[in-house]
């Protein structure tokens, strides 16, 4: 959360840093909201993430297994899914500057099927 909130704040409006609960996770509003009262940024203030909360849309069209998973959408298309490794200032600057930026797909699903054969 503190790097999430740092990059939020740091990017501004160019960015938007969106949490989505998926639907059979058993997550609620209210656990949701639980969550983030008890993780409080440094100051005491609360972090202020948009959330979606028992999505049902999102995971179908980004199919996942393992969490946290992270898709970009830049100037309304996919560029990248990758894993928390690649979500820094670096990579998302050279996004915004249209510059070439290196980033690896999340392929957890190939990776459970490959474990269930």
């Amino acid at each position: 959360m503190p790097l999430l909130d740092s990059l939020q704040a740091q990017f501004g409006n160019r960015i938007s840093i969106t949490l989505v609960s998926s639907y059979g996770t058993g997550d609620t509003e209210q656990k949701i909201s639980s969550f983030f009262q008890r993780r409080k940024k440094t100051n005491g203030a609360s972090y202020t993430f948009p959330v979606i909360c028992n999505d049902t849309i999102l995971k179908a069209t980004f199919s996942h297994n393992a969490v946290p998973h992270y898709v970009w959408i830049y100037n309304n298309r996919l560029i990248a899914i990758t894993s928390s490794a690649q979500v820094n200032a670096q990579n998302i600057s050279a996004v915004l500057k249209k510059q070439p930026v290196s980033l690896p797909v999340k392929n957890d699903q190939q990776k459970q099927k490959a474990k269930n054969q």
